[in-house]
């Protein structure tokens, strides 16, 4: 059997005293330790597979009934939240409770959400990304070196030993744009962010295919918008949400003063919709705008006919992570990958697919 590191390896590899091992390793306080020494710590620390003698007790113990769930977004945006949802449906029969985590660094030099389950706080990760964002490489490599029990939303899709669960937002899209184009008027704008994110590249992808492939359609792309969207994560004031209401509204305003009578429009951010709806004028006969995100607190809210949405399926999203996990926790080499196409939805109607 392959003998276990000690403190005494790990400081003898950073060149420290035990002690000073014991003061990085359990953030003792009133102890001055220099930055490069802590750091020293802490990579020998990691080199070495280290794990103090308490922590390898408990993780001999029985579980936790908890499940750490990291969600890099503001978790008051509907969307996250119908994801954490979802994830709690599932679970809570299972006797498993969710454990809110951040992704800031602890002392031992991994992340929250990643230390909680290392001291035996958790039983599995459930990291919900946002944009395409990953966990932090160093935190992956010990994820997948020692198999702990972790499922990925909207992220970690091009890692096969990594179970996720990802949207095709590529598929959504041209499905999307193909049956909007078969409404009505083909001439088409498309509002995105000015951002370099996968999610964006594979919806204008999709936008780009499904007018190619209707005969006369044609296409305008505007991605010179971000308004103070952004900051949503950290500010739902009042005082950003008038910003961003009067710079929304100054865009959508030069969007139409550049764009031929009779276009439609597809926003990439749901949100986007319904105030350039507002700003449409005349009889409209067939919807004027879709967005490739529901807006707000979809399906409760009131939402326009004149405006096409994509559902995205987050609360299934949620179930299926949660399910994947409960697999893992019983089976560590348990690897899957699930990938959930959005629907259409339009106010007083079915989903369309």
């Amino acid at each position: 059997m392959e003998k276990r590191a000690t403190s005494k390896d790990v400081a003898r590899l950073a060149g420290v005293s035990q002690a000073t091992v014991s003061y990085v390793l359990n953030n003792k306080p009133g102890q001055t330790i220099p930055k490069d020494t802590r750091d020293r710590v802490l990579k020998a620390a990691r080199l070495l597979d280290y794990m103090p003698a308490q922590l390898a007790r408990a993780l001999r113990a029985s579980r936790t009934n908890c499940v750490a769930v990291m969600v890099n977004k503001n978790v008051m945006l509907p969307r996250y939240g119908q994801v954490l949802e979802g994830a709690r449906s599932v679970l809570e029969p299972e006797g498993y409770r969710l454990l809110l985590c951040t992704d800031t660094l602890t002392p031992s030099g991994y992340p929250d959400y990643l230390s909680r389950y290392l001291f035996h706080r958790a039983d599995g990760i459930l990291y919900i990304g946002a944009d395409g964002q990953e966990p932090l490489p160093s935190a992956l490599e010990y994820i997948q070196g020692h198999k702990i029990p972790f499922v990925a939303y909207d992220c970690c899709e091009g890692r096969p030993q990594l179970s996720s669960v990802n949207l095709d937002y590529y598929t959504g899209t041209r499905e999307a744009v193909a049956y909007f184009l078969s409404l009505g008027e083909t001439r088409l704008a498309y509002l995105r962010p000015d951002l370099e994110m996968e999610q964006e590249r594979q919806r204008e992808a999709g936008v780009r295919e499904a007018v190619a492939q209707c005969p006369g359609a044609s296409l305008q792309v505007f991605s010179d918008f971000f308004p103070a969207d952004s900051r949503l994560d950290d500010d739902f004031s009042p005082a950003l949400l008038l910003e961003l209401k009067r710079t929304s509204r100054e865009f959508f305003t030069s969007v139409l003063e550049r764009s031929p009578p009779g276009t439609r429009f597809v926003c990439s951010w749901g949100a986007w919709a319904q105030p350039l709806r507002h700003l449409l004028s005349g009889e409209l006969h067939a919807p004027s705008v879709l967005g490739l995100a529901q807006a707000g607190s979809f399906p409760y809210g009131i939402l326009d006919p004149q405006v096409l949405y994509c559902h995205l399926p987050n609360y299934q999203a949620g179930e299926s992570c949660a399910r994947l996990l409960l697999r893992q926790m019983d089976d560590p080499d348990s690897v899957h990958k699930q990938l959930l196409c959005p629907s259409i939805y339009r106010a007083g109607a079915p989903l369309v697919y």
